[in-house]
């Protein structure tokens, strides 16, 4: 069996501006192995993301 690994990442961030929307993951050849359907992730709108970004490399 192979060992699998991932990186985990934990920034601090600003509280977001705009609300969050709920995004349904695309399908994944797992998801049929899981014990649970895949759930809807919230996410920073685009434009939110993109700020982030650029405040982030200031």
């Amino acid at each position: 069996m192979a060992l699998s690994y991932f990186r985990l990442e934990i920034s601090y961030r600003e509280p977001p501006f705009l609300p969050p929307k709920r995004w349904r993951p695309l399908p994944q050849v797992y998801f049929a192995s899981l014990p649970f359907s895949a759930p809807e992730l919230p996410c920073l709108p685009r434009a939110e993301a993109i700020a982030e970004r650029l405040r982030a490399i200031q």
